[in-house]
Protein backbone atom coordinates (compact mmCIF):
# COMPACT_ATOMS: atom_id res chain seq x y z
CA UNK A 1 0.00 0.00 0.00
CA UNK A 2 1.34 3.22 -0.81
CA UNK A 3 2.14 5.84 2.12
CA UNK A 4 0.70 8.81 0.50
CA UNK A 5 1.07 12.20 1.59
CA UNK A 6 -0.49 13.26 5.04
CA UNK A 7 -3.07 15.94 5.45
CA UNK A 8 -1.13 18.79 3.18
CA UNK A 9 -2.90 21.75 5.54
CA UNK A 10 -1.98 23.51 9.01
CA UNK A 11 -5.26 24.17 10.05
CA UNK A 12 -5.22 28.15 11.28
CA UNK A 13 -8.67 28.95 13.16
CA UNK A 14 -11.23 28.78 10.92
CA UNK A 15 -26.92 22.36 8.52
CA UNK A 16 -28.82 19.85 10.64
CA UNK A 17 -29.69 19.05 6.70
CA UNK A 18 -28.92 17.67 4.79
CA UNK A 19 -27.26 14.90 2.16
CA UNK A 20 -29.90 15.23 -0.46
CA UNK A 21 -32.10 18.14 -0.02
CA UNK A 22 -32.57 20.10 -3.40
CA UNK A 23 -33.84 23.84 -2.97
CA UNK A 24 -35.62 25.82 -5.99
CA UNK A 25 -36.69 29.71 -5.46
CA UNK A 26 -34.65 31.94 -3.17
CA UNK A 27 -32.14 29.87 -0.90
CA UNK A 28 -30.71 30.90 2.23
CA UNK A 29 -27.98 29.60 4.72
CA UNK A 30 -28.56 27.48 7.33
CA UNK A 31 -29.72 29.53 10.20
CA UNK A 32 -27.47 30.42 13.09
CA UNK A 33 -29.34 28.34 15.63
CA UNK A 34 -28.00 25.18 13.51
CA UNK A 35 -24.53 26.52 13.61
CA UNK A 36 -24.48 26.85 17.15
CA UNK A 37 -26.00 23.03 17.95
CA UNK A 38 -23.04 22.33 15.93
CA UNK A 39 -20.84 24.24 17.37
CA UNK A 40 -21.57 22.23 20.85
CA UNK A 41 -21.40 19.05 19.69
CA UNK A 42 -17.81 20.06 18.58
CA UNK A 43 -16.91 21.20 21.87
CA UNK A 44 -18.27 17.83 23.58
CA UNK A 45 -15.68 16.22 20.97
CA UNK A 46 -12.74 18.35 21.55
CA UNK A 47 -13.01 18.10 25.50
CA UNK A 48 -12.62 14.48 25.14
CA UNK A 49 -9.32 14.63 22.66
CA UNK A 50 -5.78 14.15 24.40
CA UNK A 51 -2.92 16.63 23.38
CA UNK A 52 -1.11 13.95 20.62
CA UNK A 53 -4.87 13.48 19.70
CA UNK A 54 -5.67 17.46 18.88
CA UNK A 55 -2.42 17.72 17.15
CA UNK A 56 -3.22 14.95 14.85
CA UNK A 57 -6.68 17.12 13.84
CA UNK A 58 -4.71 19.85 12.94
CA UNK A 59 -1.72 18.32 10.99
CA UNK A 60 -2.91 14.85 9.37
CA UNK A 61 -2.11 11.90 8.70
CA UNK A 62 -1.12 9.56 5.57
CA UNK A 63 -4.51 8.08 3.80
CA UNK A 64 -6.67 7.53 0.22
CA UNK A 65 -7.56 11.11 -0.08
CA UNK A 66 -5.24 14.58 -0.84
CA UNK A 67 -6.01 15.51 2.42
CA UNK A 68 -6.66 13.31 5.59
CA UNK A 69 -7.70 13.50 9.40
CA UNK A 70 -7.34 10.26 10.80
CA UNK A 71 -10.54 8.45 12.72
CA UNK A 72 -10.61 7.68 16.39
CA UNK A 73 -12.56 4.58 16.87
CA UNK A 74 -13.02 5.36 20.24
CA UNK A 75 -15.04 8.58 19.79
CA UNK A 76 -16.68 6.91 17.15
CA UNK A 77 -14.92 9.18 14.73
CA UNK A 78 -14.80 7.82 10.93
CA UNK A 79 -11.85 10.92 9.99
CA UNK A 80 -12.55 13.49 7.55
CA UNK A 81 -11.38 12.95 4.17
CA UNK A 82 -10.22 16.23 1.96
CA UNK A 83 -10.68 15.57 -1.75
CA UNK A 84 -9.42 18.35 -4.68
CA UNK A 85 -11.88 20.08 -7.17
CA UNK A 86 -13.32 22.09 -7.98
CA UNK A 87 -15.04 20.82 -10.96
CA UNK A 88 -14.97 17.16 -10.59
CA UNK A 89 -13.99 14.84 -7.98
CA UNK A 90 -10.47 14.91 -8.80
CA UNK A 91 -7.99 11.80 -8.46
CA UNK A 92 -11.02 9.52 -8.35
CA UNK A 93 -12.29 7.44 -11.12
CA UNK A 94 -16.04 7.01 -12.40
CA UNK A 95 -16.47 10.51 -11.68
CA UNK A 96 -18.29 13.26 -13.71
CA UNK A 97 -16.33 16.50 -15.09
CA UNK A 98 -18.55 19.50 -15.02
CA UNK A 99 -18.18 22.53 -16.96
CA UNK A 100 -15.63 24.99 -15.78
CA UNK A 101 -16.65 28.33 -13.60
CA UNK A 102 -16.07 30.49 -16.29
CA UNK A 103 -18.45 28.66 -18.54
CA UNK A 104 -20.88 28.90 -16.14
CA UNK A 105 -20.93 32.16 -15.16
CA UNK A 106 -21.59 32.71 -19.20
CA UNK A 107 -24.38 31.06 -18.73
CA UNK A 108 -26.44 34.23 -16.09
CA UNK A 109 -28.38 31.37 -14.48
CA UNK A 110 -28.56 31.17 -10.29
CA UNK A 111 -30.31 28.10 -10.55
CA UNK A 112 -28.04 25.99 -12.93
CA UNK A 113 -25.28 27.34 -10.74
CA UNK A 114 -27.34 25.55 -7.76
CA UNK A 115 -27.73 22.64 -9.87
CA UNK A 116 -23.90 22.20 -10.75
CA UNK A 117 -23.23 22.78 -6.88
CA UNK A 118 -25.68 20.35 -5.61
CA UNK A 119 -24.41 17.96 -8.38
CA UNK A 120 -20.85 18.40 -7.23
CA UNK A 121 -21.62 18.02 -3.54
CA UNK A 122 -23.43 14.18 -4.30
CA UNK A 123 -20.40 13.19 -6.07
CA UNK A 124 -18.00 13.89 -3.60
CA UNK A 125 -20.29 12.95 -0.78
CA UNK A 126 -20.77 9.56 -2.75
CA UNK A 127 -17.07 8.40 -3.12
CA UNK A 128 -17.26 8.82 0.81
CA UNK A 129 -15.33 12.57 0.86
CA UNK A 130 -16.23 14.66 3.49
CA UNK A 131 -14.75 17.95 1.72
CA UNK A 132 -14.61 19.25 -1.69
CA UNK A 133 -11.45 21.84 -2.69
CA UNK A 134 -14.12 24.42 -4.10
CA UNK A 135 -15.00 26.47 -5.65
CA UNK A 136 -12.37 29.04 -6.92
CA UNK A 137 -12.91 32.95 -6.60
CA UNK A 138 -9.23 33.13 -6.38
CA UNK A 139 -7.89 34.27 -9.74
CA UNK A 140 -10.04 36.65 -9.67
CA UNK A 141 -8.83 36.41 -13.67
CA UNK A 142 -8.43 40.45 -14.02
CA UNK A 143 -5.80 39.22 -16.26
CA UNK A 144 -6.13 37.46 -19.50
CA UNK A 145 -2.96 35.41 -19.33
CA UNK A 146 -3.89 33.75 -16.41
CA UNK A 147 -3.28 30.38 -16.58
CA UNK A 148 -6.21 29.54 -14.28
CA UNK A 149 -8.46 31.98 -14.55
CA UNK A 150 -10.86 28.83 -16.30
CA UNK A 151 -10.80 27.81 -12.61
CA UNK A 152 -12.61 30.90 -11.04
CA UNK A 153 -16.03 32.30 -12.57
CA UNK A 154 -15.53 36.22 -14.11
CA UNK A 155 -13.22 39.03 -13.15
CA UNK A 156 -16.69 41.13 -12.16
CA UNK A 157 -16.77 40.33 -8.59
CA UNK A 158 -20.43 40.85 -8.35
CA UNK A 159 -21.06 37.78 -10.40
CA UNK A 160 -18.35 35.80 -8.93
CA UNK A 161 -19.78 36.70 -5.83
CA UNK A 162 -23.63 35.09 -6.96
CA UNK A 163 -21.87 32.52 -8.63
CA UNK A 164 -19.39 31.17 -5.54
CA UNK A 165 -22.83 31.76 -3.44
CA UNK A 166 -25.08 29.71 -5.33
CA UNK A 167 -22.70 26.91 -5.80
CA UNK A 168 -21.74 26.76 -1.93
CA UNK A 169 -25.30 26.53 -1.04
CA UNK A 170 -25.68 23.65 -3.62
CA UNK A 171 -22.50 21.55 -2.70
CA UNK A 172 -23.24 22.03 0.90
CA UNK A 173 -27.19 21.27 0.57
CA UNK A 174 -25.92 18.17 -0.75
CA UNK A 175 -24.23 17.18 2.60
CA UNK A 176 -20.36 18.01 1.34
CA UNK A 177 -18.39 20.94 2.91
CA UNK A 178 -17.29 23.38 0.41
CA UNK A 179 -13.32 25.32 0.37
CA UNK A 180 -13.68 28.89 -0.75
CA UNK A 181 -9.93 29.07 -2.53
CA UNK A 182 -7.51 30.81 -3.02
CA UNK A 183 -7.49 33.64 -0.72
CA UNK A 184 -6.17 36.56 -1.96
CA UNK A 185 -4.46 37.42 -5.12
CA UNK A 186 -3.41 34.42 -6.44
CA UNK A 187 -3.58 35.88 -9.55
CA UNK A 188 -0.61 33.79 -11.81
CA UNK A 189 1.33 30.40 -11.69
CA UNK A 190 4.77 32.07 -12.39
CA UNK A 191 6.81 32.32 -8.99
CA UNK A 192 3.19 31.77 -7.01
CA UNK A 193 5.63 29.92 -4.35
CA UNK A 194 8.83 30.35 -3.16
CA UNK A 195 11.78 28.60 -4.48
CA UNK A 196 15.71 27.95 -3.92
CA UNK A 197 18.98 28.69 -6.60
CA UNK A 198 21.69 26.59 -6.88
CA UNK A 199 23.40 28.39 -4.25
CA UNK A 200 20.86 27.66 -1.71
CA UNK A 201 19.40 31.41 -1.87
CA UNK A 202 15.43 31.82 -1.05
CA UNK A 203 13.45 33.66 -3.76
CA UNK A 204 10.49 34.26 -1.93
CA UNK A 205 7.07 34.20 -3.92
CA UNK A 206 5.48 36.94 -5.53
CA UNK A 207 3.66 39.68 -3.50
CA UNK A 208 0.04 40.75 -4.98
CA UNK A 209 0.32 44.29 -3.82
CA UNK A 210 -3.60 45.44 -3.51
CA UNK A 211 -4.56 48.16 -1.65
CA UNK A 212 -7.44 48.45 0.43
CA UNK A 213 -10.45 49.93 -1.56
CA UNK A 214 -9.26 47.48 -4.43
CA UNK A 215 -9.03 44.51 -2.05
CA UNK A 216 -12.99 45.09 -0.70
CA UNK A 217 -14.35 45.76 -3.85
CA UNK A 218 -12.68 43.52 -6.79
CA UNK A 219 -11.25 40.55 -4.53
CA UNK A 220 -12.73 39.99 -1.41
CA UNK A 221 -15.96 40.43 -3.06
CA UNK A 222 -16.65 37.04 -3.62
CA UNK A 223 -15.23 35.53 -0.61
CA UNK A 224 -17.81 37.94 1.52
CA UNK A 225 -20.35 36.52 -0.69
CA UNK A 226 -19.11 33.01 -0.12
CA UNK A 227 -18.71 33.55 3.99
CA UNK A 228 -22.70 34.94 3.74
CA UNK A 229 -23.39 31.72 2.32
CA UNK A 230 -22.09 29.51 5.11
CA UNK A 231 -18.93 28.21 3.42
CA UNK A 232 -17.14 26.12 5.67
CA UNK A 233 -13.45 26.57 5.15
CA UNK A 234 -11.42 28.79 3.49
CA UNK A 235 -8.10 27.58 1.26
CA UNK A 236 -5.08 30.61 2.02
CA UNK A 237 -2.88 30.92 -0.77
CA UNK A 238 0.93 30.28 -1.96
CA UNK A 239 2.04 33.72 -2.73
CA UNK A 240 2.15 36.72 -0.64
CA UNK A 241 -0.30 39.69 -0.14
CA UNK A 242 1.21 43.07 0.59
CA UNK A 243 4.77 41.29 1.18
CA UNK A 244 3.07 39.31 3.32
CA UNK A 245 2.62 35.18 2.99
CA UNK A 246 -1.03 35.25 3.04
CA UNK A 247 -1.53 32.24 5.45
CA UNK A 248 0.81 34.47 7.97
CA UNK A 249 -1.62 37.55 7.37
CA UNK A 250 -3.34 38.29 10.18
CA UNK A 251 -4.89 41.62 8.73
CA UNK A 252 -6.49 38.91 6.05
CA UNK A 253 -7.33 35.88 8.22
CA UNK A 254 -8.22 37.83 11.12
CA UNK A 255 -9.13 40.89 10.40
CA UNK A 256 -10.87 41.01 7.23
CA UNK A 257 -12.24 37.60 7.44
CA UNK A 258 -13.13 36.16 10.49
CA UNK A 259 -13.82 39.97 12.30
CA UNK A 260 -15.22 41.89 9.09
CA UNK A 261 -17.08 39.26 7.47
CA UNK A 262 -18.12 37.04 9.89
CA UNK A 263 -16.33 33.87 9.13
CA UNK A 264 -16.87 30.90 11.50
CA UNK A 265 -14.93 28.23 9.40
CA UNK A 266 -11.69 27.20 9.32
CA UNK A 267 -8.86 27.99 7.08
CA UNK A 268 -6.21 25.74 5.85
CA UNK A 269 -3.13 26.35 3.38
CA UNK A 270 -2.66 25.22 -0.45
CA UNK A 271 -0.32 21.67 -0.65
CA UNK A 272 2.52 21.50 1.53
CA UNK A 273 2.38 25.19 2.18
CA UNK A 274 3.15 24.63 5.80
CA UNK A 275 3.71 21.78 7.88
CA UNK A 276 4.95 20.62 10.97
CA UNK A 277 4.26 23.80 13.05
CA UNK A 278 2.01 21.79 15.58
CA UNK A 279 3.00 19.02 17.39
CA UNK A 280 2.39 17.76 20.99
CA UNK A 281 5.79 19.49 21.75
CA UNK A 282 4.60 22.77 20.70
CA UNK A 283 1.55 22.26 22.85
CA UNK A 284 2.77 21.48 25.43
CA UNK A 285 5.42 24.04 25.60
CA UNK A 286 3.16 26.60 25.65
CA UNK A 287 4.21 27.69 22.21
CA UNK A 288 0.60 27.23 21.15
CA UNK A 289 -2.05 27.39 23.81
CA UNK A 290 -4.36 25.01 24.70
CA UNK A 291 -7.26 27.18 24.03
CA UNK A 292 -5.94 28.23 20.26
CA UNK A 293 -5.59 24.54 19.67
CA UNK A 294 -9.15 24.13 20.81
CA UNK A 295 -9.99 26.65 18.79
CA UNK A 296 -9.06 25.40 15.88
CA UNK A 297 -10.52 21.63 16.52
CA UNK A 298 -13.51 23.09 16.87
CA UNK A 299 -13.47 24.99 13.96
CA UNK A 300 -12.72 22.11 12.07
CA UNK A 301 -15.75 20.07 13.92
CA UNK A 302 -18.60 22.49 13.77
CA UNK A 303 -18.88 21.90 10.13
CA UNK A 304 -18.74 18.39 10.03
CA UNK A 305 -22.06 17.81 12.32
CA UNK A 306 -23.62 21.31 10.56
CA UNK A 307 -23.58 18.52 7.56
CA UNK A 308 -24.60 15.57 9.29
CA UNK A 309 -21.13 14.07 8.37
CA UNK A 310 -21.17 12.24 11.75
CA UNK A 311 -23.88 9.88 10.82
CA UNK A 312 -23.51 6.10 10.41
CA UNK A 313 -25.43 6.49 6.79
CA UNK A 314 -22.99 8.60 5.31
CA UNK A 315 -21.10 6.90 2.68
CA UNK A 316 -17.77 5.12 3.46
CA UNK A 317 -14.18 6.10 1.13
CA UNK A 318 -14.13 4.96 -2.55
CA UNK A 319 -11.69 1.69 -2.01
CA UNK A 320 -10.58 2.61 -5.04
CA UNK A 321 -9.45 5.98 -4.38
CA UNK A 322 -5.61 4.97 -2.52
CA UNK A 323 -5.10 3.19 -6.07
CA UNK A 324 -6.25 6.26 -7.87
CA UNK A 325 -4.32 8.96 -5.78
CA UNK A 326 -1.39 6.72 -5.85
CA UNK A 327 -1.52 6.52 -9.97
CA UNK A 328 -1.42 10.29 -9.87
CA UNK A 329 1.64 10.53 -8.08
CA UNK A 330 3.55 7.66 -8.82
CA UNK A 331 2.38 7.17 -12.49
CA UNK A 332 1.75 3.57 -11.51
CA UNK A 333 -1.49 1.59 -10.29
CA UNK A 334 -0.48 -1.41 -8.06
CA UNK A 335 -4.25 -2.34 -7.42
CA UNK A 336 -7.10 -3.18 -8.81
CA UNK A 337 -10.59 -2.47 -7.37
CA UNK A 338 -12.98 -1.09 -9.23
CA UNK A 339 -14.72 2.41 -9.06
CA UNK A 340 -18.17 4.04 -7.48
CA UNK A 341 -20.13 4.98 -10.13
CA UNK A 342 -21.09 7.82 -8.52
CA UNK A 343 -22.32 9.71 -12.07
CA UNK A 344 -25.70 9.04 -11.91
CA UNK A 345 -27.79 11.07 -14.09
CA UNK A 346 -25.48 13.97 -14.78
CA UNK A 347 -24.81 14.05 -18.46
CA UNK A 348 -28.15 15.31 -18.96
CA UNK A 349 -27.30 18.29 -16.58
CA UNK A 350 -23.93 18.79 -17.94
CA UNK A 351 -25.08 18.80 -21.18
CA UNK A 352 -27.71 21.74 -20.61
CA UNK A 353 -24.65 23.99 -18.76
CA UNK A 354 -22.45 23.62 -21.65
CA UNK A 355 -25.29 24.70 -23.64
CA UNK A 356 -26.57 27.45 -21.87
CA UNK A 357 -22.95 28.47 -21.18
CA UNK A 358 -22.03 28.41 -24.82
CA UNK A 359 -22.47 32.16 -26.43
CA UNK A 360 -22.65 32.29 -30.27
CA UNK A 361 -21.76 35.63 -32.17
CA UNK A 362 -24.04 36.49 -35.28
CA UNK A 363 -21.64 37.37 -37.57
CA UNK A 364 -23.64 40.33 -39.39
CA UNK A 365 -22.81 41.88 -42.98
CA UNK A 366 -19.68 39.26 -42.34
CA UNK A 367 -18.20 41.87 -39.56
CA UNK A 368 -15.97 39.01 -37.82
CA UNK A 369 -12.46 38.06 -39.36
CA UNK A 370 -13.98 34.57 -39.76
CA UNK A 371 -13.89 32.30 -42.85
CA UNK A 372 -16.45 29.94 -43.99
CA UNK A 373 -14.85 26.44 -42.23
CA UNK A 374 -15.05 22.89 -44.11
CA UNK A 375 -14.13 21.48 -40.94
CA UNK A 376 -14.15 22.00 -37.78
CA UNK A 377 -11.51 20.33 -35.17
CA UNK A 378 -11.55 19.67 -31.50
CA UNK A 379 -8.39 20.04 -29.63
CA UNK A 380 -6.97 18.87 -25.65
CA UNK A 381 -8.79 17.41 -23.21
CA UNK A 382 -12.36 18.44 -24.56
CA UNK A 383 -12.18 16.53 -27.35
CA UNK A 384 -12.43 12.98 -25.61
CA UNK A 385 -14.65 12.09 -22.51
CA UNK A 386 -13.28 12.38 -18.71
CA UNK A 387 -14.44 10.23 -16.29
CA UNK A 388 -10.97 10.89 -14.26
CA UNK A 389 -11.84 13.54 -12.55
CA UNK A 390 -8.47 15.45 -13.11
CA UNK A 391 -9.43 18.93 -13.56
Amino acid sequence: MYKLNTLFFLVLTGLDLVGGLKRKGPRTPLPAENWAAASEKAKAFVSQLDVTEKASMVTGSPGACIGNIAPMPRLNFSGICFTDGPHAVSRMEIVSVFPASLTMAATWDKDLLYERGYALGEEFREKGSHVGLGPSAGPLGRHPLGGRNWEGFSPDPYLSGVAMRETILGTQDAGTQTTSRHIIGNEQETQRTNSFLEDGIEVHALSSNIDDRTMHELYMWPFADAVKAGTTSVMCAFNRVNQTYSCEDDQLLNHILKKELGFEGYFFSDKNLISGLISPITSKSGNITMSRLDDMIQRIMTPYYLLNQDHSDYPSLDPSAICILGASLTGEISCSIAARDVRGNHSSLIRRMGSDGTVLLKNVNNALPLKSPKSIAAFGNDAGDLMSGLT
